[in-house]
């Protein structure tokens, strides 16, 4: 049977930027709140897999950057981090760990408990309803009901964008299925935009040059031209 199709919406990237400029970078906790959403949209995870990371999925050491995630059913995957967000991350684990943090410690933790525990995804949800607040009020583009998961629709929307292939997008997604990748096969309002202005400029060219026109050859005389 035939079902609805389902429509994914992603922020802009006017949107994204407009709240990573939000967080009080004076502050550790504006920090902490920057780098956990720079993560979540960097590497388009779920909320669950990014809470869940431990100091042992984070390998920045390494030649190229990257980090382990923990999926569902037990998979996992591996994303090459950008050179702006290690920097980022380092500065962040500065502040939260240091060299005699145990490797199993969450890179996110709720100091609240009395030890470093899972940070929870109401606090998570608090803050970005906070963030999006002040970010909609300098970018309309920002959606009020910011929530954890659009992170991950919008680097998905942004990879189709940038004309990477919908099956790497799955890869990088973590789905076990194509089919739970193809809703951001559709074309993107980026891509809309870019298409319209195409065919603009090819409607224009197309255009008969009404001044070439037998009917005006007088009228052309006439002017000296």
């Amino acid at each position: 049977m035939r079902t609805a199709k389902v429509k994914v919406y992603g922020m802009s990237r006017a949107a994204v930027k407009a709240l990573f400029a939000e967080p009080d970078t004076n502050t550790h906790i504006g920090i902490r709140d920057l780098v956990l959403m720079m993560l979540s949209y960097g590497v388009a995870g779920r909320i669950n897999e990014i809470l869940s990371l431990k100091l042992s999925d984070l390998h920045l050491e390494a030649e190229s950057p990257y980090v382990t995630l923990h999926g569902k059913g037990g998979t996992y995957r591996s994303i090459y981090l950008q050179e702006d967000l290690v920097k980022w991350i380092r500065l962040y684990m500065n502040i939260y760990h240091d060299s005699q943090s145990p490797k199993e410690d969450y890179l996110f933790y709720s100091p609240c408990t009395g030890y470093k525990g899972m940070l929870t995804q109401p606090a998570v949800a608090k803050r970005l309803k906070m963030y999006a607040k002040r970010a909609h009020e300098k970018c309309s583009d920002v959606p009020l009901n910011l929530h954890s998961h659009l992170w991950r629709h919008s680097m998905a929307c942004h990879w189709r964008e940038d004309n990477i292939n919908i099956v790497e997008i799955k890869e990088l997604l973590g789905h076990k299925s194509l089919q739970s990748t193809m809703i951001y096969q559709d074309v993107t309002e980026q891509q809309k935009k870019e298409a319209i202005n195409t065919l603009e400029d090819t409607i224009t060219k197309a255009m008969p040059k009404k001044w070439k026109a037998a009917a005006n050859k007088d009228l052309i005389a006439y002017l000296g031209l």
